[in-house]
């Protein structure tokens, strides 16, 4: 990723964080419509979930600068995912449930470059993570 785009990640993340809930809210509802099968995955109480999910996206979103400190995380997270029964496959619905719920909060900011730094970035996590469950912890 170069420096447009982190800037372009960080700027339209700093957008939503006013209404974090909603947006993590809106999330789930997003990957449960587009994914019902995933919805086992996650307890009755989802309010914890969005805060640990937005908490995920935040600390990415500020970590963009320092790539060592993110792979780390990146990898015990892939770990944890993995223990909780998320398969290879839920990386790419999840991503299209991001992907959608920052084009419909973001709207008018949603641009084609927004868009396309937004999916550079789900694709290095994912390869991260996914590569991680590949070799050794």
């Amino acid at each position: 990723m170069d420096e447009s785009q982190i800037s372009l990640i960080k700027n339209s993340w700093n957008s939503l964080l006013p209404q974090k809930e909603e947006t993590g809210s809106l999330f789930y509802q997003t990957l449960f419509q587009d994914d019902t099968s995933l919805r086992y995955l996650f307890g009755t109480n989802l309010t914890g979930q969005i805060r640990k999910f937005m908490d995920m996206i935040n600390f990415i979103v500020d970590q963009l600068h320092h790539p060592d400190q993110l792979e780390k995380e990146l990898k015990a997270l892939a770990h944890r995912h993995f223990q909780y029964g998320v398969l290879s496959v839920d990386y790419d619905t999840v991503g299209k449930a991001l992907l959608k719920t920052l084009a419909s909060q973001l709207q008018e900011e949603w641009t084609p470059e927004t868009e396309t730094a937004w999916q550079e970035l789900y694709r290095t996590v994912t390869q991260t993570m996914l590569n991680s469950l590949k070799s050794p912890a």
